[in-house]
């Protein structure tokens, strides 16, 4: 099973189908989280390899030290946790400048088999700078742990949000899908995937725009390269993935669709409390709407959700859809939208917008691992 990477709020279900079965029953509610896994036993399709990816140096250094350490800050709570990561709000002692620290251990990383995926995601976060894309601060690590230092996003996740209101109005839906097609665009053009687009990993910075955090999926691709392992959330996986025929940039499309319906309705287009049964209908049924469901929306939802991902709708065909009339992509670039709803923030260190997870003791006994299995980590 995949941990919440950087999810810096995510609650993990041990059981993806426990997610599902209160989906089935949520009536358009969102009551549960959705659990990114990555499934290295499914019958007649696991196929998955693991390769180191390359690292990057540190993108910044702390004012007080050229090697920062887990002294140079104020550990305050955990606002999320994983099946190898805790994160926790924190502030840098030399400049009291608030952050968020995904703390992950090192023998749980190796026991789950996601030393491929902390590669990728330092890696990656080390190299991409977008203003809808949460960025690395600096990196380092012990004989225990890895250590990820990240913006604060303070105003929570999109997923929070949807769960209070149900579902969105249009023009909500539009300002939040087009700040994340702007997202998506800016990866695809750097040649990477993303592959987990879900609201529990869409998060708001405190004047309402969106940040889309998490890259322990994400995967540079080289050429036409595709790539094989079967992860991401159940319901947000396009038929591709499902089927290991080998999936690139078009999933991530697949993964906004899902996303819409699930904005406009409340629920995901697909559910079903046995995963298998899941799957089938991610590869055989067709998507059905709700007479309520706006026309252009359900165009643009039906594009996205094409089976075939050649024909499946992409990049500038999305922008120019009708759906998005009115929209000026270069002011969206430049965050030039006015954001639909301002989160509540009342300081610096406000963590109101989180769910509240118990705190455990970073002083304990741990195994230790050699620092060579992450050479080039901090």
């Amino acid at each position: 099973m995949k941990t919440a990477a950087i999810r810096p709020n995510s609650r993990l279900l041990a059981d993806p189908r426990a997610r599902i079965q209160q989906l089935a029953g949520s009536k358009g509610k969102h009551v549960a989280k959705s659990a990114s896994v990555t499934v290295f036993k499914l019958p007649s399709l696991a196929k998955l390899s693991l390769a180191a990816s390359p690292a990057v140096h540190s993108p910044g250094r702390l004012p007080s030290s050229d090697r920062p350490s887990l002294s140079h800050f104020r550990l305050l709570r955990t606002i999320g946790t994983g099946t190898f990561s805790r994160v926790r709000l924190a502030v840098v002692k030399s400049t009291q400048e608030v952050v968020v620290i995904k703390i992950m251990s090192k023998p749980d990383i190796i026991k789950k088999r996601q030393v491929e995926h902390v590669r990728n995601e330092r890696s990656l976060l080390g190299s991409l700078k977008h203003p809808f894309l949460v960025q690395l601060k600096w990196a380092f690590q012990d004989r225990h742990s890895l250590y990820l230092v990240q913006e604060y996003a303070a105003g929570g996740e999109l997923y929070r949000y949807l769960r209070k209101k149900g579902k969105l109005p249009k023009r909500e839906v539009v300002f939040y899908a087009a700040e994340v097609v702007s997202a998506l665009a800016f990866l695809h053009s750097r040649k990477v995937v993303y592959r987990d687009l879900k609201p529990e990993n869409l998060l708001l910075t405190e004047l309402g725009h969106v940040k889309l955090a998490d890259f322990g999926f994400a995967k540079q691709l080289r050429g036409s390269e595709k790539t094989f392992t079967l992860c991401g959330t159940p319901e947000y996986l396009a038929p591709e993935v499902i089927q290991q025929r080998g999936h690139d940039f078009s999933c991530d499309w697949w993964g906004l669709g899902i996303l819409l319906y699930e904005m406009i309705t409340g629920h995901a287009p697909f559910m079903d409390p046995n995963p298998f049964k899941l799957y089938e209908k991610i590869v055989n049924n067709v998507v059905t709407f709700p007479g309520s469901f706006d026309p252009l929306a359900q165009s643009l939802v039906q594009g996205l959700l094409e089976k075939v991902p050649t024909i499946r709708m992409g990049g500038s065909e999305i922008q120019a859809h009708g759906f998005f009339e009115g929209v000026n992509w270069q002011g969206v670039e430049a965050e030039g939208l006015v954001p639909p709803f301002l989160p509540t923030v009342r300081s610096s260190e406000d963590s109101s917008n989180f769910d509240i997870y118990p705190d455990e003791s970073e002083v304990q006994e741990r195994a230790i691992v050699s620092n060579d299995l992450f050479p080039n980590f901090s």
